[in-house]
């Protein structure tokens, strides 16, 4: 599940400060009470994710419109085990040590993948942490004078099902069309891989993999004699010696060769630049940060017939929560609700719906009403809901989105009907 809001501050609701340690989280100045400074504010209890606290205070924690899901991959998965690897590079065929500079926001630094390595081994590839709704893929290669663009190169990304071993069931979402020697910033509008609904925006995937294809090597660029006397050593490349025909024709041969010929046979020497081919940049362009993510850590719930409901919740597209929307007879309570607590107050407009592909998680929900709640109660005592949405057949897209007005929201309820069938519906 995938939600945003338009670049508005998080609400956040200050429970109190721990009892134990209440004269460390602020300090009484005649008829004030203050708290300062990073240590003091790590005393008191907030919502997880709602608040920034470092050495100048604390501030609540923007949620943006827009991401790129590359600079915070290291901060998931949420509540990892010791032995999970976090975000960031997964792993790389060559260069393996400079890789994770396409991750740190900064053109300046690069991934340089080592051309003395065989071909097959000039990629590397990247674990956001948790599953994303991207919209757009770009990459940047190093300024004009610090480097190469890849000549030729592929994009590819994957959603971590369908894994076999190490090895990832990627697909192709942006490629060079043509051999490249000077743009150096390429951006992929993404569509979805999965069935979906047509007004459905970007994709849906966790890893992304960047192959450069095809090198110039050691003829990057032509170069006189003199200039590449002066380029350092490893800059050096080819060297191309040919003879000349009396016509004036010339041809390639080796030195060896070209040395045996007699002066009036000699032709031109030609030198060259070896390639540097720099990517400095990765950057994956979400529609906004998945409020869904610490919804358990901040307090909330899932409620709902099923197994696994916290699953939905997860960031992981190959965990799934499933509940039962049809049976062999009929349902004794065909009426029923699936409830997500987000654990505090969001501005939001947007939601994504992502079932996984896998067999076994079965099918999609549908026939279904969405409602919003910020919480507020009605004379009843119950939640005052808002609905936004009502599918009414069984058989949905896989990708499901559903837009609405700006409004605070805490609470997401699906209320859906069981029939007489055998399908599980998978939430992932």
């Amino acid at each position: 599940m995938t939600s945003r809001h338009w670049a508005i501050w998080t609400l956040v609701v200050v429970l109190g400060c721990r009892a134990a340690v209440a004269q460390e989280g602020y300090a009484i100045q005649g008829n004030r009470i203050v708290t300062q400074g990073a240590d003091q504010w790590h005393q008191w209890i907030f919502p997880f994710g709602t608040v920034d606290i470092d050495s100048e205070g604390a501030r609540p924690h923007f949620v943006a419109s827009e991401l790129n899901a590359c600079l915070n991959a290291y901060r998931f998965p949420l509540g990892a085990d010791e032995d999970e690897k976090e975000g960031g590079i997964l792993a790389a065929g060559s260069g393996l040590a400079g890789a994770a500079h396409i991750l740190d926001g900064n053109v300046d630094t690069y991934w340089e993948p080592d051309l003395d390595d065989p071909q097959d081994l000039w990629w590397a590839a990247i674990d956001l942490g948790r599953i994303v709704s991207a919209k757009r893929l770009v990459l940047r290669f190093a300024r004009e004078g610090e480097g190469d663009p890849f000549y030729q190169f592929r994009l590819m990304v994957a959603d971590g099902e369908g894994k076999v071993g190490d090895n990832l069931d990627y697909h192709l979402v942006g490629k060079t069309e043509r051999p490249n020697v000077d743009q150096r910033e390429f951006s992929f509008d993404l569509q979805p891989f999965q069935s979906a609904d047509p007004h459905f925006t970007g994709d849906a995937f966790r890893f992304v993999q960047v192959v450069m294809t095809d090198s110039r090597l050691g003829k990057a660029e032509e170069v006189d004699s003199l200039a590449y006397q002066n380029l350092p050593a490893d800059l050096q490349g080819a060297v191309e010696y040919f003879g000349r025909s009396r016509s004036g024709n010339e041809w390639l041969l080796d030195r060896d060769a070209y040395e045996l010929l007699d002066r009036s046979e000699r032709g031109s020497i030609r030198y060259y630049r070896r390639e540097q081919p720099r990517l400095a940049e990765v950057e994956v362009w979400t529609l906004g940060e998945n409020i869904s993510l610490g919804a358990i850590q901040r307090g909330g719930t899932v409620e709902g017939h099923g197994f696994n409901p916290t699953r939905s919740l997860d960031g992981d597209y190959t965990t799934w929560y499933g509940l039962q929307q049809s049976y062999t007879r009929e349902a004794a309570e065909p009426e029923r609700q699936v409830l997500f607590d987000l654990g505090a107050l969001y501005w939001l407009d947007l939601f994504h719906f992502l079932p996984p592909a896998a067999r076994s998680a079965g099918g999609t929900l549908g026939n279904y009403r969405m409602k919003l709640s910020d919480g507020s109660l009605a004379p009843d005592g119950s939640l005052q809901w808002v609905q936004v949405e009502e599918r009414r057949a069984f058989r949905q897209p896989r990708f499901q989105e559903v837009r609405f007005e700006l409004q605070k929201v805490r609470y997401i309820a699906f209320d859906y009907l069981v029939c007489r069938g055998g399908n599980i519906a998978g939430w992932s």
